[in-house]
This record gives structure tokens, sequence and C-alpha cells, in this order.
């Protein structure tokens, strides 16, 4: 039983950042991270940081699945990441390698997702950006956003990789004084929330408030099956059209 409980430890994944791997003990295989905020607070950046730490410092294949962006202006935030390098975006069949596969399309659904990991061989680690663009089918809002979490969540056991999805919060929050995300405010919250292993927002308060120390971030994690909800101090990287995320003992 222990040397089977250390084999689980030792598969989790690590996001890169230390003391949010210390909230939520790293990822496992079938996990679905969800990862909300609104526009602005840097939830591609942080993705891509995973996404770097994972395929340099643990030679893991990462998907990048863009519904917004292109694969070219993707491609040029990960080049900007002073540990991701043009052959970190190629193919190499050497498992001594990490890889980050960027796709692009703006109509892409869960099986299509499927579809495509599975024809390239499988991936270690699964982000998809963002939820609202994903296509899926269903009555009414809430039967949609239900029956897409079911899919993603099966889609991670299926294909044996952890799923990271972005998410963005409704404006209604700029209407308030405190504008740090709460999980209502999450559209359809209990659709969402059982399907998610791990609950993420991140929030900068310099984005509103420009007297507010610029390099300050959060990482509020409300669900783990590690620890109760905490926040987790980051340090947010600016640069022109672009920033990074590090933990603050890392700054």
């Amino acid at each position: 039983m222990v040397h089977s409980m250390e084999a689980e430890h030792a598969n989790r994944l690590s996001t890169g950042f230390s003391a949010l791997d210390d909230c939520i003990g790293g990822i496992m295989q079938d996990n679905v991270i969800f990862l909300a905020a609104r526009p602005g607070m840097g939830k591609t950046a942080f993705a891509l940081d995973i996404a770097v730490q994972l395929a340099t410092k643990e030679a893991k294949k990462v998907a990048f699945f863009s519904l917004e962006d292109s694969k070219e202006r993707i491609t040029a935030r990960l080049l900007k990441r002073k540990l991701c390098s043009a052959s970190t975006l190629g193919e190499s069949s050497s498992p001594d390698t990490g890889t980050i596969t960027v796709y692009d399309n703006p109509k892409l659904d869960i099986r299509a997702i499927r579809e495509i990991v599975t024809a390239a061989g499988g991936f270690d680690f699964i982000i998809l950006d963002y939820f609202q663009l994903l296509s899926f089918s269903g009555k009414n809002t809430s039967a949609r956003i239900e029956r897409a979490m079911m899919e993603i969540k099966a889609a991670a056991a299926e294909l044996h990789a952890p799923i990271m999805v972005l998410s963005q919060l409704p404006r209604s929050i700029e209407r308030r004084k405190d504008r740090r995300p709460r999980v209502q405010d999450i559209s359809c919250t209990a659709h969402i929330i059982p399907y998610a292993d791990i609950l993420l927002f991140l929030y900068r308060e310099a984005y509103y408030d420009w007297e507010a120390n610029p390099t300050s971030a959060w990482c509020f994690v409300e669900k783990s099956f590690f620890s109760a909800p905490r926040t987790v101090q980051m340090k947010w990287i600016s640069s022109v059209d672009d920033g990074e995320f590090s933990s603050v003992s890392e700054a």
C-alpha cells in the first residue's frame, strides 16, 4: 500500500510553482483543472508557464489547444519564455525530450480534441483555451455546460492525461468593490464544480488600480483533494504585450 502511494505521488506532475504544488499535491493523470479569471488576469500566460515547465523540466509532451489566438501568436508567446526554444516546439521521438504542440481551431469540440490527441500518439498534459469557445450541444446553457464538463472529465480518464480548462469569468465582477473572484462567479457552478478536481482563480489588483503593486498576483485554490481553500501569492512579470508568473519565493 505504501509503495503504491509513493508511486502515485511520483507520477504527479508539477505546475512549476512550488507553493501551488504544495496546496494541490501536484497534478494526477486524470485530473481536470479548471482555471478561471476575468480577461487580462493572465490565464493564458499561466497555462503557458506550466506548459514550458512540463516540457523543459519534466520532459513531458504537452498539447495546447487555442480556440481564440492563432498558432503563430501562441508560439511567439512561448518563445519569449527563457526556458522555451524552437526545439521544444518541434517534434521529438526521444522519451527524454519534452515538447509543446500548439493547435488552433475555433470550432473544436471534445470529440475532435480526443481524436487529435489519439492520432498524435497521446500527450502527458492538455490545455484548452478557452471553455466558452468550445463547441458543445444541449437544450439549454446548463445542459450544454454539464455535458461539456462530463466529456472533458471522461476524456482525461480515457486519454490518461490531465486537462487544464481555461475559463472567463463574467463582467459583473467588475461592478463590485472587491473584484477578487469567487466560486459563485462561475456560470452554472453546480454543473462545473463536480467535474473539476482542481479549481483555481487568478487575480491581479493592478489591472484595476494603477496605484497597486504591478507585480503582485494571487492564485486562489478553491478546490483541491489535498487542502482546504487557500491563497497562493504569485509574482507577475510583465512585458510589452505579455507576461509570466513565478512563485514569490522564486522571484
